[in-house]
């Protein structure tokens, strides 16, 4: 999460046998005196992959086990990711890659150990088991991309600002860790994320798609950032009537102002998308953000969650965010987790990362065609949305659905909204035509994994299983 503007294996065996393999390395510091081993592929000689087991007692003491480590890049770049295998069958179940967004905020700090890891942290710093971890039925790893967020990062102080760059990286770590872990190299593997991830994935996922290898099956994006045209003006209408069930947010006049200059920013944001310039997309995105964005934020409300307040601190409005950074920042767990030991202290998200992002104007490419270009590929595709978050809020997740053209918009346009439940009880809205599938989760913001786990496993479930919501 970030507020920038809109959206700115038996496993042991096969590790044995992996590791048997020799390799020449420099080994980090680090790494010097930690058991580690090294995984590589022989098409991409610029990447590896360091990797270390982690303790049960450090995250999901129960059943699954766990890895942590970093994809070492032209031994400059360094990707941190950690993963955990299907506390059920992890030889037959899927694998989820997951990637918060930002740009520039951590899988690990938010998606991971706020909303749908095997653990969460507690204020006293302890982790608790999670028996909604999205790792119940699939493997699941989480990736710090690109360099510089979370414990990745540069030797040299490079930097990536865009997602093509970061695309092939992924890529390159999928292609490696599959075809080393053999026991899942037919599995079923799914691209998952929230927020600026409706800007990673639908890329990266083209690019796993294209370059093949890989056995992917769909892209799930929860309150993501696809396309400005459609989701900048829905602040409108989450802010402005009682759509939501808890607004309107805003007094009469503030938004009669909105309103008034709605036309302009759509003309604006039109102008973006056709002649695709940074100045005029700079222009756009800075009249709309005045006009629908600031008021919000003056309102002290939370943006990932309208029911509630702004916690304040470092914490992007939650309390549980300062405690994951500092059960990140502890020695033992750094040590436990293989962090090098040189990198500074954890932040949940990276500002220099953000801001690299924005001035390249990487947001202002809709990703919608890429979206399009998966579906019509057999690729499915699942977006759902929090109906109390208002940064990528639901309302502009359902426009652009609607909207952005694929051979099955209109099919997907005549199906009606209809009711989802979980033990008897209605969990939101869904839609549903040929690869698509859209899901509101009534009550849930922004991190809908960390507000309603229950209904949100059982979201992904069926998913995974290919059941309908």
């Amino acid at each position: 999460m970030h507020l920038y503007p809109l959206f700115i294996l038996s496993f042991l065996s096969l590790f044995v046998l992996a590791f048997q393999q020799p390799f020449h390395y420099s080994i980090p510091r680090a790494f010097q005196n930690e058991e580690f081993r090294v995984l590589s592929h022989a098409s991409y000689e610029k990447h590896k992959i360091r990797v270390k087991r982690t303790t049960q007692e450090l995250c999901d003491g129960e059943i699954a086990k766990g890895f942590s480590g970093y994809l070492d890049i032209n031994d400059d770049k360094h990707l941190f990711f950690w993963w955990f295998n299907s506390r059920s069958q992890p030889s037959i179940d899927p694998v989820v890659m997951w990637l918060n967004g930002g740009p520039g905020c951590s899988s690990l700090g938010t998606g991971m150990l706020m909303e749908l890891g095997p653990c969460r942290v507690n204020s006293d710093l302890k982790t608790t088991y999670n028996p909604y971890a999205w790792n119940s039925n699939a493997s699941i790893f989480f990736l710090d991309q690109p360099v510089g967020v979370g414990f990745s990062y540069s030797e040299s102080n490079d930097t990536i600002n865009n997602t093509e760059s970061a695309a092939d990286d992924v890529y390159a770590f999928l292609k490696i860790w599959i075809s080393e872990m053999r026991e899942f190299e037919g599995n079923d593997f799914h691209m998952a994320g929230e927020s600026y991830a409706g800007h990673y994935l639908p890329i990266m996922a083209q690019e796993v798609y294209d370059r093949g290898g890989i056995n992917l099956k769909s892209v799930i994006i929860g309150n993501g950032g696809f396309s400005h045209l459609d989701q900048y003006p829905a602040y409108w209408d989450v802010t402005c009537t009682n759509i939501t069930g808890i607004g309107p947010i805003y007094d009469k006049k503030t938004c009669q102002h909105m309103e008034l200059g709605l036309s302009e920013c759509t003309r604006l944001l039109q102008a973006c998308e056709e002649y695709k310039n940074k100045v005029i997309c700079d222009a756009a995105i800075g009249f709309c953000e005045k006009l629908l964005a600031e008021p919000y934020n003056k309102t002290g409300l939370n943006p990932y969650d309208m029911s509630k307040k702004c916690f304040g601190g470092d914490g992007g409005c939650y309390q549980i965010g300062i405690d994951i950074a500092k059960f990140l920042n502890q020695e033992s767990i750094r040590k436990a987790l293989g962090v090098e030991e040189f990198i500074g202290q954890f932040n949940g998200c990276t500002d220099s990362v953000t801001a690299a992002f924005t001035k390249h104007g990487d947001e202002y490419k809709p990703t919608p065609p890429y979206i399009s270009y998966l579906l019509d590929h057999g690729v499915n595709v699942l977006i759902y949305a929090g109906t109390y978050d208002w940064i990528c809020n639901y309302i502009g997740n359902e426009r652009w659905t609607l909207n952005f053209e694929w051979s099955g918009k209109y099919g997907f346009r005549a199906q009606r909204l209809r009711e989802w439940t979980v033990d008897g009880n209605v969990a939101g809205l869904t839609r549903k035509y040929k690869g698509l599938t859209y899901v509101e989760v009534s009550g849930a913001g922004h991190m809908v994994p960390y507000d309603k786990p229950k209904e949100n496993l059982q979201m992904l479930n069926r998913w995974l299983a290919n059941e309908e919501m």
